[in-house]
């Protein structure tokens, strides 16, 4: 029987609850896939005074649970000695195998605890916010796996300080149990942003060697390139993805690491066929159309050369509502802006019709803000703006290239057909790579 050695550790009240965790805590995101591993780190943990042990039903897709439910059966941790912790919002690929629904919540906290082989966890969290659930749905369904002792507090992860308030505001409203408040526990934000308390901080900072910074932020640059990636292009070969990152920093991430990086990486990230893509687009995932559309933008893709702008512009690419702000789109602000006057309503219509750049939904969304043309020669003034911009937009089924750009790489290769082009002259594609880095590759 092994329990925690408290006489090794500080321990803390977790928000403004009576219950007291370890300031370190032991958690199972990357570490799920060796049983035995698993089992002797929680050993060494329990040694030295953690009780807090943290998994989530998506890690390793449930594996997490399952190894971390074995060590403490095989070590006989006594239940009332530790602190556990799951997370609730993904599991599979069925219509209800993710979310925040009543029906998702309550069938997977059951499934859960058959994983760790207890009869309760002390903290569930709400993994992600759900967009498609009414918040009141998932507060109710909270507060039922409270009230029949599946878990003793709830808590968020990813939220924004708007969500939380919200369910702040119903649970009080309800007089239900609310999730546990921010006080010195780390939590992440939906801006990735995280807040640690300071003591903590100071002990994390004595404890980190210069090697695991090192990996630590060579793991961020990657995520950073896959996020630039997935929303540059939508889907994205992994040995392209590889080869971009080892030219823009100077280092060597291979295959199998990046492999690694993607496999482990939760929620965001689908893998196949050496490609990968996003999957967080909630109304469309698990569906038919999801995957149509992958595979309509794959086919759209493939003979196209990848746009590959210079580091810091590649990088700004990993903000999910980034945009190029080019000439086009600044003469359309402009424009729009004469007839607004108003800096905030004009950035909203010019960023719809930046992302639809079609003609009838651009008319559309005009009509919503009650923008009118004077004339008929008025209105073909902003048709032709349209089109430049349209022209000119950034398109993930072009790779990243504009239309434009496309046209032109299209005019260079046909020009190129008769005349033979050597591996170190420049790529008729237009990247400023060699031909033998490029497209001859």
């Amino acid at each position: 029987m092994v329990s925690p050695n408290t006489s090794k550790m500080e321990y803390r009240y977790l928000g403004n609850t009576g219950l007291r965790v370890s300031v370190l805590s032991f958690g199972t995101w990357v570490n799920n896939a060796d049983d035995k591993l698993v089992e002797d780190c929680v050993k060494v943990s329990l040694e030295h005074g953690v009780n807090f042990f943290d998994t989530a039903e998506i890690y390793g897709l449930g594996q997490a649970e399952l190894a971390l439910g074995k060590a403490f059966k095989n070590l006989k941790v006594p239940r009332e000695k530790i602190v556990v912790s799951t997370k609730i919002y993904s599991i599979g690929k069925d219509p209800n195998d993710a979310f925040q629904s009543r029906k998702h919540i309550i069938e997977g906290i059951n499934n859960s605890l058959k994983r760790l082989q207890l009869d309760y966890v002390d903290v569930i969290f709400c993994h992600r916010y759900d967009m498609n659930t009414p918040l009141e749905e998932t507060c109710r369904a909270m507060n039922y796996v409270i009230d029949k002792g599946l878990a003793f507090y709830w808590g968020t992860s990813q939220w924004t300080a708007s969500q939380i308030m919200e369910a702040y505001k119903i649970c009080d409203k309800l007089i239900f149990a609310s999730d546990l408040e921010d006080y010195g526990y780390i939590y992440v934000t939906e801006d990735k942003d995280v807040i640690v308390d300071n003591n903590i901080k100071n002990i994390f900072e004595k404890i980190q060697t210069n090697q695991f910074k090192k990996d630590r932020q060579r793991y961020q640059l990657i995520n950073d390139y896959c996020d630039a990636a997935i929303n540059l292009y939508g889907i994205c070969s992994i040995n392209k993805i590889i080869e971009i990152i080892n030219e823009q920093n100077n280092i060597n991430v291979t295959k199998e690491e990046m492999e690694y990086f993607l496999s482990s990486t939760f929620l965001d990230i689908e893998c196949e066929n050496g490609y990968f893509y996003e999957s967080r687009i909630p109304i469309l995932q698990n569906s038919d159309l999801f995957y149509q559309n992958i595979k309509f933008l794959f086919e759209s893709q493939s003979s196209k050369p990848y746009y590959v702008p210079a580091k810091e512009e590649f990088l700004k690419y990993k903000d999910l509502f980034y945009f190029e702000k080019n000439k086009e789109y600044n003469n359309l602000h402009k424009y729009i802006y004469k007839k607004t006057c108003n800096k905030n309503l004009t950035d909203m219509i010019c960023t719809k019709i930046h992302q639809n750049c079609s003609d009838q939904k651009t008319f559309d969304d005009l009509e919503e803000f009650n923008v009118l043309f004077d004339s008929d020669e008025d209105a073909q003034i902003f048709i032709d703006m349209i089109v430049k911009l349209s022209n000119n937009t950034r398109l993930k089924s072009n790779r990243g290239h504009t239309p434009l750009e496309i046209s032109k790489l299209k005019s260079n290769l046909t020009s190129q057909t008769h005349k033979k082009i050597g591996r170190n002259d420049l790529c008729p594609c237009g990247s400023g790579k060699k031909y033998k880095k490029c497209c001859g590759k």
